[in-house]
């Protein structure tokens, strides 16, 4: 009978679907359709719903047929056979069978995986039978079609289809229909154009990819246009194409903009998207509704269903970023069907964390229709997937990616709840205004005094305010019924600009909003100030921690609030309302009024009214008690009872500090009244001496002072406050006893080192856990796991006086179970003991690593490579899967290093590790690089499974360094020497070069030196100073460099050596010192060989030294008080001690002088310097001295400027009995060059400066220098 009734399907579909007119019948043409028409018209409506039913018709025929329970006698003729007319005959009875209906099994299970799909759509049926069922359907439907209509139908669709789509150029267009069951399907009409020559060798494609969609959206239909641009490559031999696009989203309706950025990878039998979704306009107003663009990001899969090429699975995971609302998550599954070469049919469901599972169908059709359309055969093939592996970017696949702007919906408009006091407001009129003081919106509170203001226009960030006028209330407490008249409350708040608004005007409002108003309504001021005046009146009235404009108090209509928040919050508004009320002359404007006064002047009295006072504290504990009263019923009568009141029942203060309350008699004594405050606690509180009332000041309260007593112990103590009363009329009189509680200011507490730790199975880890004060006992403190099947914890602990700031450990153990799940262990902690009643300790979590689990291994957790070089490392699943587990390795700096391909692990290989390659990227900076590579996993039995990251170290091939001046400088005790040191890179941010003495005692160095990107390759100074010592020995310093900073990390520079030259040097009983050439850098004695000090001046004699005849040794001639002989010496070694007259030469042993020479240099026979030390050469002294840079010698007045501090000694005459002359107006030093009968030497005068050559038995000075 199924056939009978599909085989007439058929025929009815094509010879019913026509046109009647008065001239002919003719099959519908639907060239002569708009494309509304085919959607609109009611034939062309009913030859969709025939498409479709034939559709599903044919998937239900398919698994009848195919599920046999016995394969080899499956019916073949029970298969559809449209090739000729159907007949059935059924006296002639046929032997099939069949199992339940497995195409409603099939519709039912969408989106589950394809391995339940392909069993429920296919059942048992082996190959030979599937490709005699394929056969038979293509050949069947394709005859039967043929011979029925398409024949005429098939010319006229090319004919104006490949007109239509030959108009968007040489790509591909295609337009889809979706819910099609509905009478307002969504339709899209999308094309993808390349932009660059496209034929069978092109490796690189760009193009625009264009789609315009309309549907409903939010319950509207909404119209959206998709433009896009890409780039696709040809991979891996042709066997994958990798892109890269950019879209920018309009609809039209809201003007959202949204642009978005995708990664595709094509395979031959799968193809995977990721899209990155962000919002390109603001939330705008629509309706009575914001709409907020959300970003976001989808993934998209599809893939060939094994064995069936003409099926694919498809599945997408999507993340929208909800800005007021939670983030919107969720799945999409379908099966898309390739009906013939250009008609696909999907259908599927969707799931998100918002809103019910939905399913969906898509009917699309490519244009141009092919010349010669065929039907899809749908035989099993006996291989999973096709033949060829080879993708080509001629087939020009659409990017997939979400085309809808998704929006977050918010309805415009705030809540107003009007709390005055401990019972809602009626009919109060609320008005909201913005932060520019304009009114958004106006309305009265109802019953439960609430006002809902929607539609309002969109409320901007920033101040917004609410403000409610008049209104009634019934005081729960009094019952009395209260008419706020023209009363006006206000409150105020900073708001963020999104999510729904909520507000609450109440007295504290009212009281923070005039302490915030500063200005005289200046908005500005207000806005500045409100949230700081919010806090602080909340603390005013003990409800710290809550906003008084957003937290809805409790309803008091018991004795007792309840003890959070709300109830807080309720039981100070009560408490308002009563001193309001019970002040006979007050009003609800006055009580408001008094208590801003209060707040300003930091000190909530209450009110007075007469002899009577309300106040906050002993309205608010009448609550707290549980009695429920006021502190004064009425006003009216007060005076007739002879009595004393008390302004207050209780009071708190601090220890060390003081509160007071006042006391005043009732009625006019006859005499005098002495009032007697006794503390039943002198240990925690004292009170001021007696108080004496008078006939003429009996009704002027008088003051009691409680001063806490600061003591040692950690407890808050309670003192309770009698009263003695004596006098006229008073004997026997009482007064009420007030209260004070006395806050200790020794806080106990515990501390815990951790609030959270970790471990895992079979493992421990440990926490301290410690007093904060010294308790007067032993305190006991026990932790507890709340999951004893998941961690245990150690025993308890005593902390004793001696023992209490001594933290003690509690260890954790986690229980190794047999789940695979992660655990998390709260751990509480009960303290008993001395002083501990109402201590607690914060919980510590402990998050309990489970050891069964599923994951990926790497091989490696860190890899170096070079610029332009590979490194690699292993992947490997830790179980087997069910089914194919894909890791794609990412790098987060493309630019630093890629990686290679996603792998894909099977049942079969997933214990053989697969190979990343990563790849350093050559670039042009000098910085090594670290990248971190992490791993997207996806597939059977690992959603959710995540991988170590890989960190790849890339070292740069631009090699960084510093450069010194110099290796090795020299340089005295007490003088400096430099060198400079210069980067040979630009860096990246500061470098900081710290030079570092090796012996601070020798040689010391100057400061750290800051390069920057700008002044990286100006050399900086280093200066070296040499220390003046004790000894008299030379050292030597290494100074090395201490490099930081970006992109020098590791970097080293050469060390400098720095020659000391020691200036202490001990000599024929004097002492010497050094000094060095600025110029030269030539080390000299400090001052004149045989000289006692160092010159102070040009003149100073002690500075003069010996006088030497030139060549001869220090043999005691030198010595100024030597005396003087005639005879010449036929020695140069060998003269005696006294001073030679003679015309030319004190010796006739070395005429030329040679020997001499030769005799005064370092070591000579006659060498009269200190060792090392010699005489200086001509040049030598020459240089120092009349040829310096530094401190040029020209005469005498500069001559002491020098850094040899020179003195104007004069000299020995070679005559006259060695007579001294010119002494404080020449200058004569020796060098021991000769020349001939002569020797050079310096001669400085008051008008120059010469090199000479004179006799050689003058006596002249002689300045050494070290060789």
């Amino acid at each position: 009978m199924m056939k009978t009734q599909l085989a007439y399907f058929f025929k009815d579909i094509f010879t019913k679907s026509t046109i009647q007119n008065t001239k002919q019948k003719y099959p519908i043409k639907l060239n002569n359709l708009k494309y509304k028409n085919l959607i609109g018209n009611k034939h062309n409506n009913k030859l969709l719903y025939n498409f479709r039913f034939l559709f599903a018709s044919s998937l239900l025929t398919l698994s009848l047929n195919v599920s046999s329970s016995d394969t080899q006698a499956f019916n073949k003729d029970a298969y559809l056979d449209l090739s000729k007319p159907y007949t059935y005959n059924w006296n002639n009875t046929q032997s099939y069978t069949k199992k339940d209906n497995q195409a409603n099994k099939l519709l039912k299970q969408v989106g589950t995986t394809i391995g339940s799909t392909v069993h429920s759509a296919l059942g048992s049926t082996n190959s030979d039978n599937a490709n005699q069922l394929g056969n038979k359907i293509t050949t069947g439907i394709k005859g039967q079609l043929k011979n029925q209509a398409i024949s005429n139908v098939e010319s006229r669709i090319n004919q104006k289809a490949n007109e239509y789509a030959n108009s968007f150029g040489k790509g591909k267009t295609e337009i889809s229909i979706r819910k099609i069951t509905s009478k307002n399907p969504d339709y899209s009409l999308r094309t993808i154009q390349p932009l660059t020559p496209l034929n069978d060798d092109s490796t690189e494609l760009t193009f625009v990819q264009a789609q315009l969609n309309s549907g409903e959206n939010f319950g509207e239909r909404r119209s959206t246009l998709n433009l896009g641009v890409g780039y696709r490559q040809l991979l891996e031999q042709g066997q994958s194409i990798a892109g890269i696009n950019l879209f920018t989203d309009y609809e039209s309706k809201s003007k959202h903009k949204r642009g978005s950025v995708g990664l595709e990878y094509q395979r031959a039998n799968f193809n995977l998207n990721v899209n990155k979704y962000f919002p390109l306009s603001d939330k705008k107003m629509i309706g009575d509704d914001t709409e907020d663009p959300l970003a976001g990001y989808d993934v998209k899969f599809s893939g060939q269903v094994p064995y069936l090429p003409w099926a694919k699975v498809k599945a997408t995971r999507y993340i929208w970023d909800g800005v007021a609302q939670p983030n919107v998550k969720g799945t999409i599954f379908g099966i898309e069907v390739q009906l013939s070469d250009s008609v696909r049919m999907e259908f599927g469901s969707e799931d998100n964390n918002t809103v019910e599972r939905k399913t969906y169908a898509r009917f699309t059709t490519a244009l141009p229709l092919s010349d010669h359309e065929s039907m899809t055969s749908f035989s099993v093939s006996k291989k999973a997937f096709q033949n060829s592996d080879i993708v080509n970017l001629g087939d020009l696949e659409f990017v997939e990616r979400s085309n809808k702007i998704r929006v977050e919906k918010l309805l415009n408009g705030v809540t107003v709840v009007l709390g005055e006091y401990n019972a809602p407001t009626k009919g109060a009129s609320c008005t909201l205004y913005n932060s520019a003081g304009v009114a958004l919106g106006t309305s009265l509170t109802g019953d439960n005094g609430q006002v809902d203001l929607k539609g309002i226009a969109l409320i901007p960030r920033g101040l917004v305010s609410v403000a409610c006028k008049g209104g009634t209330y019934t005081d729960e407490a009094t019952g009395k019924l209260i008419d706020l008249g023209q009363m006006v409350i206000r409150a105020a708040t900073i708001y963020s600009g999104t999510g729904p608004l909520m507000m609450l005007s109440s007295p504290l409002s009212e009281v923070a909003y005039q302490l915030a108003d500063t200005n005289s309504g200046d908005r500005t001021v207000i806005a500045k100030a409100i949230m700081r005046q919010n806090i602080a009146v909340a603390a005013a009235f003990g409800v710290t921690g809550i906003d008084i404009t957003t937290t809805t108090p409790t309803d008091i209509n018991t004795n007792k609030a309840t003890n959070d928040d709300a109830g807080k919050f309720g039981m100070a508004l009560a408490a308002v309302s009563q001193m309001g009320e019970n002040s006979a002359d007050s009003s609800p404007a006055e009580t408001i009024t008094a208590l801003v006064a209060d707040m300003a002047d930091g000190n909530i009295d209450g009110r007075v009214v007469g002899k009577q006072t309300v106040d906050m504290t002993t309205a608010m504990n009448n609550f707290s008690n549980g009695e429920g009263a006021n502190n004064i019923t009425d006003g009216k009568g007060a005076g007739n009872v002879i009595g004393v009141t008390n302004s207050v029942a209780f009071i708190t203060l601090g220890e060390a500090t003081t509160n007071t309350y006042t006391v005043v008699l009732n009625t006019q004594p006859t005499g005098n009244v002495t009032i007697t405050p006794n503390s039943n606690d002198t240990g925690a509180a004292t009170v001021s001496a007696a108080m004496t009332f008078t006939s003429a000041n009996w009704s002027t309260p008088q003051t009691v002072t409680v001063t806490g007593v600061a003591d040692d112990d950690i407890n808050n103590e309670t003192v309770t406050i009698s009263h003695t009363i004596t006098g006229a009329g008073y004997a026997g009189v009482t007064s009420a006893n007030v209260i004070a509680s006395v806050t200790d200011d020794d806080t106990v507490g515990v501390t815990n080192s951790a609030t959270a730790i970790t471990l895992g199975e079979a493992t421990t880890s440990t926490y301290a856990v410690v007093l904060n004060t010294q308790p007067t006992g032993n305190v006991t403190i026990t932790p507890n796991s709340n999951d004893t099947g998941a961690a245990t914890v150690s025993a308890a602990m005593t902390f004793t006086s001696a023992n209490w700031s001594t933290p003690q450990t509690v260890t954790v153990t986690g229980v190794a179970d047999d789940d695979i799940n992660n655990e998390t262990v709260t751990i509480s902690h009960t303290i008993t003991g001395a002083g501990s009643a109402g201590v607690t300790s914060a919980n510590v979590i402990a998050s309990v690593t489970d050891d069964d689990t599923v994951g990926v291994t790497n091989s490696a957790t860190a890899i170096t490579l070079g610029e332009a070089t590979t490194s690699t490392y292993a992947v490997v699943l830790n179980t087997q899967p069910t089914g194919n587990v894909t890791i794609t390795p990412n790098s987060n700096d493309t630019g630093a290093a890629t990686v290679s391909a996603a792998m894909t692990f099977t049942s079969a290989n997933w214990s053989t590790p697969q190979t990343v390659t990563v790849t350093g990227v050559a670039d042009d900076d000098i910085n090594n690089e670290t990248v971190t590579i992490s791993h997207t996993i996806t597939g059977a039995g690992y959603a959710g499974v995540t991988s170590a990251n890989v960190i790849a170290s890339v070292t740069d091939d631009d090699t960084v360094g510093v450069t010194n001046s110099a290796t090795a400088i020299t340089l005295g005790e007490a003088t400096t020497s430099t060198y400079a040191v210069v980067l040979n890179t630009q860096p990246t941010g500061n470098v900081t070069i710290t030079p570092n003495s090796n012996d601070t005692g020798a040689a010391t160095v100057s400061a750290a030196m800051t390069f920057t990107s700008a002044n990286w390759s100006t050399p900086q100074t280093v200066t070296v100073t040499g220390v003046n010592d004790a000894d008299a020995t030379d050292e030597t310093v290494t100074i090395s460099h201490a490099i930081t900073g970006a992109g020098y990390a590791g970097v080293t520079s050469a060390n400098v050596i720095a020659s000391v030259t020691d200036d202490e040097i001990f000599f024929n009983n004097l002492v010497y010192s050094t000094v060095t050439s600025p110029d030269t850098g030539k080390v000299w004695l400090d001052r004149n060989l045989g000289a006692t000090q160092v010159a102070t001046s040009k003149t100073d004699s002690a500075a003069y030294g010996h006088y030497y005849q030139w060549g001869r040794n220090d043999d005691g001639h030198e010595s100024s008080s030597s005396a003087a002989v005639a005879t010449i010496a036929s020695s140069i070694t060998n003269a005696g001690n006294l001073f030679i007259t003679s015309d030319i030469d004190w010796t006739n042993a070395d005429t030329s002088g040679a020997l001499r020479t030769v005799a005064w240099a370092d070591g000579g026979a006659n060498d009269i310097c200190p060792a090392g030390f010699s005489v200086p050469t001509e040049a030598e002294l020459t240089a120092d001295t009349i040829g310096a840079t530094t401190t040029n010698i020209t005469n005498i007045d500069t001559v002491f400027s020098s850094f040899l501090k020179i003195p104007t000694a004069g000299y020995r005459n070679r005559a006259n009995n060695g007579s001294f002359h010119s002494a404080g107006s020449l200058v004569l030093l020796w060098s021991r060059g000769t020349n001939g009968v002569k020797a050079h030497n310096l001669n400085i005068s008051s008008g120059t400066a010469t090199s000479s050559y004179i006799d050689h038995a003058y006596g002249f000075s002689v300045r050494c220098i070290k060789n």
